[in-house]
């Protein structure tokens, strides 16, 4: 699911405020305030803020200090909650659960809505009791041990939580340019996504006076140029497997070409498609979308409003009951690349007139811009180097095929063996979780360094206790070369 809501402590989860801990024992506010200069953020919180901010998640405090010196610290720190919960708020304070009630009133929210972060047992418990979901901050925390058993999830450190809400809730990367997951956001440069929840592309598409590696593959990608090996649709994979996906099932849709009334199987987009569809928690649909007629391939249109009349109403839907399918959480459609967002958006108008409400999101190959080299910050230099560490899959032999199983047999012993030896059962926390085996041989993991970049942002929710088996795991790994 996607949170709408942060409920956030502030001393020792935003803020170090360890410089006056003894004077505000001994009450000495005075002093306290002269002190909150010594305060500092801790690393990762301004990057953390922003990202919620970026995805829409309001943010709230709930503290048990005064009202007076919160309203300081956060003036210092030029941070700019919805709103805090102070001590003099609530007659019980947390652990009872009636301060993170308070905050969801204000919020007019549901607890499945909203979760919280804090550095303390009280902080978790007065959350789980209002049905919220607990996030421990163990960077500013003295009883991580007990916070780490009593938390929903625990977090060493900010930017653990901002890959955490990355990977589990699709929350959308910071930046413009090409991030950590190969990934940007792009709906802000669109002009016509109304329908359309997010759009996401995985790097930028540059017109002919512009061109780099990226731009060269994706062109390569959508002139069917290549083999079921294209670097793009690896990426494509790669990125969406890093990420995962939403609660429940995603129908992957893929648009139409200009001229085609119904999806053609061997279009490059189709079959990237169907690729995203055999990951897990997704679903292919190439029935959904159709239309009665093509239309002219909008590159040869001159003026957006005229592309945009030409594709406007062209795109109708089957209801997924028609197709023989349960209605999904949200649709996926997939496109090579995204000028407009005109093309993605007509599609989803038409998903949503069969079908009603649903979260309808978008993902491209390629943002198209123009003359990049005017426009310095848009850059794709980050995917070349995700390029050289997409394994080249070659098709395993007879022998090879049994090496496999032989290794993969070995890996779900020791499974059970973790299970037993840490007290930990299976989820999404494992470090031998059917996907990330796969994953392990995919990408010919033989040394620490292979495993870190196969797992990528996930290594840092496997359990620790988990991560002392690894010489064992890469020692049986290494079999597949032997």
């Amino acid at each position: 699911m996607k949170f709408k809501a942060a409920i956030i402590d502030l001393d020792m989860t935003l803020v170090d405020s360890s410089a006056a801990a003894s004077l505000r024992q001994a009450g000495k506010w005075t002093q306290v305030y002269k002190a909150i200069g010594k305060f500092h953020l801790y690393s990762g919180v301004p990057e953390l803020l922003q990202q919620l901010t970026d995805n829409r998640i309001r943010q709230c405090i709930v503290t048990s200090a005064f009202e007076e010196y919160c309203k300081r610290v956060l003036s210092n720190f030029q941070i700019d909650p919805e709103f805090s919960i102070c001590y003099h708020h609530t007659k019980r304070h947390k652990p009872h659960p009636d301060p993170i009630q308070l905050a969801l009133d204000r919020l007019d929210l549901s607890p499945s809505e909203v979760f919280s972060i804090g550095d303390k047992p009280s902080d978790i418990e007065a959350s789980r009791t209002a049905g919220v979901s607990a996030f421990a901050a163990l960077w500013g925390s003295i009883d991580r041990s007990r916070l780490i058993k009593l938390a929903d999830q625990a977090f060493s450190e900010p930017r653990d939580l901002s890959d955490y809400l990355v990977s589990s809730f699709r929350l959308r990367v910071l930046d413009s340019s090409v991030s950590h997951h190969v990934l940007i956001y792009s709906d802000k440069n669109l002009a016509r996504c109304d329908n359309l929840t997010d759009v996401f592309c995985i790097g930028y598409r540059f017109s002919d006076d512009g061109r780099d590696n990226w731009t060269e593959q994706v062109n390569q990608f959508k002139a069917n140029k290549g083999d079921l090996s294209n670097k793009c649709e690896k990426v494509m994979i790669r990125t969406l497997r890093d990420i995962g996906s939403l609660e429940g099932t995603i129908s992957v849709v893929p648009i139409l070409g200009s001229g085609d009334i119904e999806t053609i199987d061997e279009n490059p987009i189709s079959r990237m498609a169907r690729a995203i569809g055999e990951l897990d928690g997704y679903q292919y649909c190439p029935k959904l979308l159709y239309k009665k007629e093509g239309y002219r391939r909008l590159h040869k249109i001159k003026g957006a409003d005229n592309r945009d009349a030409e594709v406007e109403g062209k795109y109708f839907s089957h209801s997924f009951d028609a197709i023989g399918l349960t209605k999904p959480n949200a649709v996926l459609l997939v496109d090579d690349i995204v000028t407009r967002g005109t093309t993605m958006n007509d599609a989803a108008r038409a998903i949503k007139k069969s079908n009603g409400h649903l979260i309808i999101n978008g993902i491209a190959l390629g943002k198209a811009e123009r003359r990049y080299q005017f426009r310095s910050e848009l850059k794709n230099d980050r995917i070349d180097d995700y390029l050289e560490r997409i394994p080249n899959e070659k098709a395993m032999t007879e022998q090879g095929q049994l090496a496999k199983n032989v290794v993969v047999n070995k890996l779900h012993e020791l499974r059970s063996r973790i299970w037993l030896e840490t007290d930990t059962q299976a989820g999404p926390r494992g470090i031998l979780k059917a996907r990330l085996i796969e994953r392990y041989i995919n990408c010919r993991v033989t040394t620490i360094e292979d495993w870190q970049d196969a797992v990528g942002i996930e290594k840092d929710i496997i359990f620790e206790s988990h991560k002392m088996y690894l010489p064992e795991i890469i020692e049986i790994l290494r079999e597949l070369k032997s």
